[in-house]
């Protein structure tokens, strides 16, 4: 409980793809978790789930020492704990979540499920109604997503290079995404305050008060089994 003597501290948990899962790191004292290896020859504990679900209140690209990443921060449906998804950003979950991001209502919970098939993990995204977000990008209807290019490598041999297609995600996230992510908290927690003051609740503060930075990852031993 020492959260509630931290200004706008909420326990945050840490997550990451592995083995056609969602894995969550946790102690090893967590019922139910797992061990496992990495790639440092640490041995590090987990607990593994097809589904996670919550309010999406942060959505960025980061640098880290392993390459771009995909960040994603959830906050739980009680507002009371956060949940750090880290992704590959040139990869195939984080394009999942990125040719879907401009369709995601984000005043509502989201449910990001992870399935393997053929040895290529994809996401899928859904409300609690379980009505599915569809792509707002395609290659039918790019709407300004610039698509791959084939290219020639310095050897002679053809190649894809999708650099420009990132560049618009990013782009995206920095603009539109977070413009729409930053009112719908707004929205949500301005009810809350309502209700926190019907119910003479003092200082329930805001989610930009409250919401940690995804920059607190980066003060931790990184787990390199993601594929960067």
């Amino acid at each position: 409980m020492f959260q509630n003597f931290i200004p706008n501290a909420r326990p945050r948990a840490f997550c990451q793809p592995y083995d056609g899962q969602f894995e969550i790191l946790v102690d090893e004292n967590t019922p139910g978790a797992r061990s496992r290896v990495n790639k440092q020859g640490k041995t590090v504990w987990g607990i593994a789930t097809k589904t996670i679900y919550g309010f999406i209140i942060s959505a960025s690209k980061t640098e880290t020492a392993y390459g771009a990443a995909l960040d994603i921060v959830f906050e739980s449906a009680d507002g009371q704990s956060e949940l750090f998804l880290r992704l590959t950003f040139d990869s195939a979950l984080a394009a999942a979540f990125l040719n879907r991001a401009s369709n995601i209502d984000f005043r509502r919970p989201v449910y990001i499920d992870i399935a393997k098939k053929d040895g290529r993990a994809s996401l899928f995204l859904k409300y609690a109604d379980g009505r599915g977000i569809p792509y707002a990008y395609t290659r039918e209807n790019p709407g300004g997503r610039p698509e791959w290019q084939k290219i020639t490598r310095g050897d002679g041999a053809a190649d894809w290079d999708n650099s420009a297609q990132l560049a618009f995600f990013a782009e995206l996230l920095n603009t539109e995404i977070a413009e729409r992510i930053h009112a719908a908290v707004n929205v949500r927690y301005a009810g809350a305050l309502i209700e926190a003051e019907r119910a003479k609740i003092p200082n329930i503060g805001t989610v930009a008060e409250r919401a940690a930075t995804s920059a607190e990852i980066d003060t931790l031993e990184y787990d390199n089994d993601l594929p960067f």
